[in-house]
């Protein structure tokens, strides 16, 4: 009884379990960032949980690792230490696949050997439900962004696609999987959707949860709410893939016997290195000029960076704005914020 009363009483924790597999055996499976995104979730929530929990407990287990095997064991290991009081996230990246409205994800050691290979070798929604039913948080979030390679022609080898068709046709799976667990489930695309890869060094949903740490926080108390995480990410992955890649992604979420609650303290925005930036695939075409020169600065209203201010007549592609500042790019390469006023549309 002492033991309970102990562990009731106890500072919250933090629990992530980041999972992405890039390395799939077969070729043609191999992905460029679900593994660099399962570490930047992890590296994110391991900052900003701090101060709002008692203690951030971080997990990755990435490429070969993540067998079926491995993950089992890493849910038995949390089983045992997570409590109710508790928050818990995973995070899952690499590719799904979803058969008779089935889901499955394909794990690290997973090899094309036939029709049924999905079925034998994918971790099924029925096994994902009861191991996130034996972890004991009562607030339980998985950010899901699944891949299916070959599911689209792509004309640009740095553009994947993760979960062509995994992501719902399946409103009803998650939605009993959400049922059984408690959780909120957010998924990276619907119903027969690809889920891209490639933007400024992440995933579309992935890049979108990153950026939900940094800006969602809608009603100004300095945290991050599941609510307002959901809200950011079913918004910023459509438009960003309207934008950037011509189709609408429409993420999916899914919340059961739901009360909100926060998931993180406010971080700092996304300010990808000049290689991430090179590798995002970002359109040349301008589509504003500079009115007047302009300092660039490396977060809205933030520090000012030390590069040379954009001279007037400088064409730029704004990639968003907010709060009347612009995030612009030169020939491919994101440079940084301005002020919105510096700038003048191109006719």
């Amino acid at each position: 009884t002492l033991h309970l009363e102990q562990q009731a009483s106890a500072a919250p924790k933090l629990f992530v379990l980041a999972v992405g597999v890039d390395d799939y055996p077969h070729p043609s499976m191999r992905l460029q960032f679900a593994m660099s995104d399962a570490q930047a979730v992890a590296r994110a929530l391991a900052e900003a949980g701090q101060g709002l929990y008692g203690d951030v407990v971080v997990r990755t287990v990435l490429d070969r690792e993540a067998t079926r095997k491995k993950l089992e064991a890493e849910v038995r290991r949390l089983s045992e230490e997570v409590a109710p009081q508790d928050t818990f996230v995973l995070f899952t990246a690499g590719h799904g696949k979803t058969i008779d409205t089935g889901y499955y994800f394909l794990p690290g050691d997973f090899m094309p050997t036939g029709e049924k290979a999905v079925q034998e070798q994918g971790i099924d929604r029925d096994t994902w439900q009861r191991w996130l039913g034996a972890i004991k948080a009562s607030k339980e979030i998985w950010l899901n962004d699944s891949c299916e390679s070959g599911s689209l022609v792509q004309t640009d080898s740095s553009v994947r696609t993760r979960g062509d068709t995994f992501a719902l046709q399946q409103g009803t799976a998650y939605e009993k999987l959400s049922r059984a667990t408690g959780s909120v489930i957010i998924a990276a695309s619907g119903d027969y959707q690809p889920a891209v890869e490639g933007f400024r060094g992440h995933g579309v949903f992935t890049y979108s949860v990153l950026d939900a740490f940094a800006r969602a926080d809608v009603n100004g108390d300095g945290v991050i709410e599941a609510l307002e995480l959901q809200a950011h990410v079913m918004k910023l992955v459509p438009q960003i893939s309207r934008e950037y890649f011509g189709f609408s992604q429409d993420p999916k979420a899914s919340l059961a016997n739901f009360t909100d609650f926060a998931v993180s303290k406010r971080a700092e925005p996304i300010v990808p290195a000049p290689d991430a930036a090179e590798a995002a695939n970002i359109p040349k075409t301008p589509t504003h000029v500079v009115i007047r020169e302009a300092p660039l600065f490396e977060a809205p209203a933030g520090a000012r960076m030390t590069t040379e201010p954009l001279k007037p007549g400088t064409s730029v592609r704004i990639l968003e704005l907010q709060d009347g500042w612009a995030l612009v790019a030169r020939d491919g390469k994101q440079l940084g914020y301005v002020a919105e006023p510096e700038l003048a549309g191109l006719q």
